[in-house]
């Protein structure tokens, strides 16, 4: 028996590969949601590098996997089909996957002939002939497809069958390369389809290409890769390119990409003018690289301390570290002047691919009884996918030494918004929201973050009037134990000026009527299982005054908050130095809180008939009797003939038309307002030295306080 040559033992071990790799495929195991995935399918394996496959395809963002057929290549009689219909080429994929799984019969006559001891040119013609038969059998129930088949084959061999073995022995020279022939396909194809990843030991085993782990990238495919998963687009105009002096060696293919990198700054050059697009890159500059063009990627973990990495690259590898997108080579070694290899930007593409875009729709079965409070570190999350409701993990973040959790996803999922998601095992462990749009909105009056004078403080505490609807616990995170996201924020929350736009006079908070008997916790914005499902869409009486405070004395977002109790308010902030705290109370001032039992306001002075002006957040009947309401102006008076009332009305009415299109103005009853029980309610009353008053605003009435506040 003649011995077994080298190419024929790299196609029996191949053929296990193929058997393997083809019995196991199917159209869900390349994405989740089918053809809805298509515009964010990302290969592992890019086919760029590929120079057979690049003979046949050219790069095409909009088709499903990215690459079409050619029209100068092989498989040009393919590039007329339209690659952007994913319903059409999931029906390719599928016709791909049988013809592929059809090459086992091929294995199995390579197998049987190899033992009997069959020569060459005899396996060669039996593979071959079974080739052209499975190519044309392949097409069975899509005429069209056959007869252009037929009519390749006739035009280029002269009869509908396909290249005899002659014929391809006469092409090739030898008969290993007709038996190469037999068991190739085209490479191009498979990147058209998705089957590129699965394929990819085969090129390897057949020397198409070298193995990624050991084949350095080049500073042009690095770059454009990471153009390509981080999602930005290239430029059609790649004229950007002639700046430097070697731009005639950036390769067609990739020019597009460098050219988006080089107009945005994210690649300089040299200082010799050029590029170097096919010079080998290091890994720190590589990541640094990478860096400029993420967004602010949310931290799920703490950074790794690796000590090889150089200070002007440190931040940027810290950010890329506790985004979980680098891990070095372990023992805090990130190996960062090592050459960046080919499997390297895969892995890194990987990662960040492993991003998916996601609407989150609440919490699974939120209203009812056992999903509260107590077993929140379970709840499950939907989200839609790709058009398709999923139920997911989120991870509860750091836990304490009291077993508490800091949830820091959970604090910025909001119903109906969009995010990346990063999943793994079914659970999110990170998320960064995706703001597609910003709500207009311009405060009728504004104050100036950080400055620290008593009208400063009423200015601030004038912005969100008329646009923030009451939520009970809004304002509050997500656990309801301090300040929210919304309230550690400089500025007015566009998640709140967004709800108000969502909603019209028949917004209530809680249950329709104002009736216990038509609450129903599935539709409504209470918190029935203790919990702040919707903490972001608006403002309680606590979290509106936490949020004036936060923008009187910070300048910058997410620093500690000053939410807390409303009861106990104003005895807090003279803890803390701001003041006086007393509960005996005769009128109140301008700039001066309340702390009732079970809510707060603040003071814009006391009229001459004894009424009171206020600001506050609370659930003030709609025009159609719904318990809404939220940051208005409001009277405390007998009745609407105080003079309190009148100037609330007058200003509501003149400044914020939409609002009170929904909303009268809210007469509060003094028995009510200035009436309290217990030792932590009362009247708070700013330093001189914490605010500065200057302007004698704490003696002006509430007609002079509102004229200085809008003139």
């Amino acid at each position: 028996m003649r011995k077994t040559s080298r190419f024929i033992s790299i196609l029996l071990v191949t053929a296990t590969i193929m058997n393997i790799s083809f019995v196991a495929v199917a159209a869900d195991d390349i994405y989740e949601g089918g053809g809805g995935a298509a515009k964010t399918f990302h290969y592992q394996h890019d086919p760029r590098l590929n120079s057979k496959a690049l003979e046949d395809i050219i790069i095409d963002p909009d088709a499903v996997y990215g690459f079409s057929p050619s029209p100068t290549g092989s498989l040009a009689a393919y590039a007329e089909y339209d690659w952007t219909d994913a319903e059409a080429v999931e029906a390719y994929r599928q016709n791909r996957i049988e013809y592929l799984q059809s090459y086992s019969k091929m294995y199995d006559i390579l197998d049987e002939m190899t033992a009997e001891g069959k020569s060459i040119e005899e396996i060669a013609r039996a593979v071959s002939a079974k080739r052209n038969e499975l190519r044309l059998a392949a097409y069975e129930g899509n005429p069209d497809g056959l007869a252009t088949v037929k009519a390749h084959n006739l035009e280029n061999y002269g009869h509908e069958d396909g290249p005899t073995a002659d014929e391809m022995f006469e092409k090739y020279g030898s008969w290993e390369r007709v038996i190469e022939k037999a068991f190739s396909h085209n490479p191009g194809m498979d990147a058209c389809v998705g089957l590129y990843d699965d394929n990819y030991k085969y090129y390897i085993a057949f020397g198409y290409i070298e193995d990624e782990s050991m084949t350095a990238a080049s500073r042009e495919y690095a770059v454009a890769a990471f153009i390509d998963v981080v999602g930005l687009n290239g430029l059609s105009d790649t004229n950007v390119l002639f700046a430097f002096s070697d731009a005639g060696d950036v390769s067609d293919i990739y020019a597009a990409e460098l050219a988006h990198a080089a107009k945005n700054g994210i690649i300089k050059g040299y200082e010799d003018g050029s590029l170097r697009p096919k010079a080998t890159i290091c890994r720190v500059e590589a990541l640094a690289i990478l860096d400029r063009m993420l967004p602010e990627n949310a931290a799920v973990r703490e950074a790794i301390t690796f000590s090889d990495v150089p200070d002007w690259a440190k931040d940027s590898i810290d950010r890329l570290s506790s985004a979980g997108i680098v891990e070095g080579y372990g023992d805090d070694i990130l190996g960062a002047y090592d050459l960046l290899t080919i499997e390297q930007v895969m892995l890194l593409t990987e990662r960040i691919a492993n991003q998916v875009t996601a609407t989150y729709l609440g919490i699974e079965n939120y209203g009812e009884p056992e999903t509260n409070k107590d077993n929140k570190n379970n709840f499950r999350y939907r989200f839609l996918i790709d058009g398709k409701e999923t139920t997911l993990s989120v991870d509860n973040g750091k836990e304490n030494a009291d077993g508490k959790y800091d949830y820091p996803i959970q604090n910025i999922l909001k119903e109906g918004y969009s995010y990346k998601l990063k999943i793994s095992d079914n659970t999110v462990i990170s998320a960064k929201e995706i703001v597609d749009k910003t709500e207009a909105f311009t405060p009728v009056v504004s104050g100036i973050p950080g400055e620290k004078t008593l009208l400063n403080f009423l200015k601030t505490a004038m912005e969100p009037v008329g646009t923030a609807l009451y939520i009970y616990g809004g304002g509050w995170d997500w656990q309801d134990v301090g300040s929210s996201v919304e309230t550690r924020t400089i500025g007015v929350s566009p998640d709140w000026v967004r709800f108000f736009n969502e909603q019209d006079e028949n917004y209530t908070y809680k249950e329709k009527d104002g009736d216990k008997e038509k609450a129903d916790p599935k539709t409504s914005y209470y918190p029935y299982g203790e919990y702040n499902e919707y903490y972001y869409a608006g403002l309680d009486c606590s979290g509106y005054v936490g949020w004036v405070l936060y923008n009187t004395f910070e300048t910058e977002d997410l620093k500690d908050g000053y939410v807390m109790g409303s009861t106990g308010t104003a005895k807090k902030l003279a803890a803390r130095g701001f003041g006086e705290w007393t509960q005996d109370i005769t009128e109140m001032k301008p700039g001066e809180m309340m702390s009732m039992n079970g809510h707060i306001w603040i003071s814009l002075g006391t009229c001459s008939d004894g009424s009171t002006l206020i600001l506050h957040s609370t659930p003030s009947r709609s025009r159609t009797n719904q318990p809404g309401g939220g940051v208005q102006i409001s009277a405390i008076g007998k009745s609407t003939d105080c003079e309190a009332y009148k100037l609330s009305d007058e200003y509501m009415s003149k400044y914020y038309p939409n609002w009170y299109s929904r909303y009268p103005i809210y007469l509060c009853d003094p028995d009510v307002y200035f009436t309290f029980t217990g030792e932590n309610a009362g009247k708070f009353t700013w330093s001189d030295d914490v605010l500065a008053d200057s302007e004698n605003v704490k003696n002006m009435t509430p007609k002079e306080v509102l004229e200085i506040l809008f003139k």
